[in-house]
C-alpha cells in the first residue's frame, strides 16, 4: 500500500509502523501480526508512505529540525 503523510495522521502513521495497517487490530494477541522475515523482499507486502520536502518541514516530522535555537535546547545541548 501507498500513502502520502499529509494524508495521514499520527495515530494511523503508528498503526501503519506497528500492525501494517490504518487500524489498530482488535486482537493484539494474534499470530497475524508477526510479519515473515521475508516480508523486506515483497513489493505487494510492504507499505510506503510518500513525503515532499515542503510538507516534510513545515508539517511534518522535520519541522523540529530548527530545535537548536530554542534557548531551551540550545543550554540542553550544551550540558549547561
Amino acid at each position: 500500500m501507498e500513502y502520502t503523510l499529509d494524508a495521514l495522521n499520527i495515530e494511523q502513521i503508528t498503526n501503519l509502523y506497528l500492525y501494517g495497517t490504518l487500524e489498530k487490530p482488535a486482537d493484539l494477541t494474534s499470530d497475524s501480526l508477526i510479519r515473515p522475515p521475508d516480508v523486506a523482499d515483497d513489493q505487494d507486502a510492504m507499505t510506503i508512505v510518500h513525503l515532499d520536502a515542503v510538507s516534510f518541514m513545515t508539517s511534518g516530522p522535520g519541522r523540529f529540525a530548527n530545535g537548536q535555537q530554542s534557548p531551551l535546547v540550545k543550554a540542553f545541548m550544551e550540558g549547561s
